[in-house]
């Protein structure tokens, strides 16, 4: 099989919902003791409260800081069907990084934090996250065993998540950004109360919106651009700055093969079919603004 009709298979079977692939870069935090659940309601962005009263079975969420910069993105679940803890399963790189935050805010409830990175692991199964324990080869053979599912390479995974729109820590997310700007309700409960950096994100909510957005683009003509190069917008006879790539696929299935980015421009320049360049070294690439997420028709 050639190298296109592999990624034709695995692209096709994450579109069925016949894929699945194993999260190497999942770090996870475990929160334990009676007082969890109020005390994570007033530190991340999204209501735990719906996981407690069994409204969700998992809840994506953010920690911010004051100012509503985004210091991680996290999936939040319930580790065991008892309920004695929850599961913060979170890039891997934030670990330490969001222990350390977490707590430093732990004065005196009843909740323990502890870092279960290694004892459990964490795999995407027909597009939803399974969890097993022990973290071992083993344990994850079991839950892959059925012979209509496809092993997903990082490659596909990457093209997918940018046709999706689905951003990503150190790429589209970091403590440059505000929640507001790279995610919406998904991530963010405008009705939960407070937890840290809500007043700013009120703030946004109230006003109607930010400065800039997490936008899609597709890129015309030759020049392929990186993520990191600037974007800018025509603006009477000059060429204003307007936003910056974070992701680029060089060829999405979902946009006819043309190459695709994602990036963050600002809201005067995102009318769908406007377009923005890029000034590099390498010449001038021009980007089409798109709407998102990018889809192709399911396979039959």
């Amino acid at each position: 099989m050639s190298a296109s009709e592999e990624f034709e298979r695995q692209y096709t079977a994450l579109q069925n919902d016949q894929g699945w692939f194993y999260y190497a870069d999942s770090g996870k935090i475990s929160i334990s003791g009676d007082d969890r659940y109020m005390w994570l309601q007033g530190m991340v962005s999204n209501d735990v409260m719906l996981l407690k009263n069994n409204k969700v079975d998992s809840l994506q969420a953010c920690l911010l800081d004051a100012t509503g910069h985004i210091l991680s993105d996290m999936t939040i679940t319930k580790i065991h069907e008892d309920d004695s803890a929850l599961l913060l399963d979170l890039p891997r790189e934030n670990v330490e990084k969001v222990l350390g935050i977490l707590d430093r805010y732990l004065i005196m409830e009843d909740a323990e934090l502890r870092n279960v990175t290694d004892e459990i692991g964490c795999v995407s199964i027909r597009g939803k996250r399974e969890y097993f324990a022990p973290n071992t080869p083993e344990a994850l053979a079991h839950l892959v065993l059925a012979d209509d599912l496809v092993e997903i390479s990082p490659e596909v995974q990457e093209v997918w998540r940018v046709e999706q729109g689905i951003p990503k820590y150190g790429a589209e997310m970091d403590q440059t950004v505000i929640a507001s700007e790279a995610v919406g309700a998904s991530h963010i409960s405008l009705t939960k109360g407070c937890y840290v950096g809500q007043e700013i994100i009120a703030r946004i909510d109230a006003r109607g919106h930010t400065n800039r957005a997490l936008t899609g683009m597709t890129i015309e003509g030759e020049t392929l651009p990186k993520a990191g190069d600037k974007l800018f917008a025509q603006e009477s006879d000059k060429l204003r700055e307007t936003g910056r790539i974070t992701s680029v696929v060089p060829s999405s299935p979902a946009a006819d093969g043309k190459p695709i980015a994602l990036g963050y421009v600002r809201h005067e320049h995102r009318e769908p079919g406007s377009h923005v360049v890029t000034q590099t070294e390498a010449g001038q690439a021009v980007l089409s603004i798109a709407e998102f997420p990018f889809a192709r028709k399911s396979a039959a």
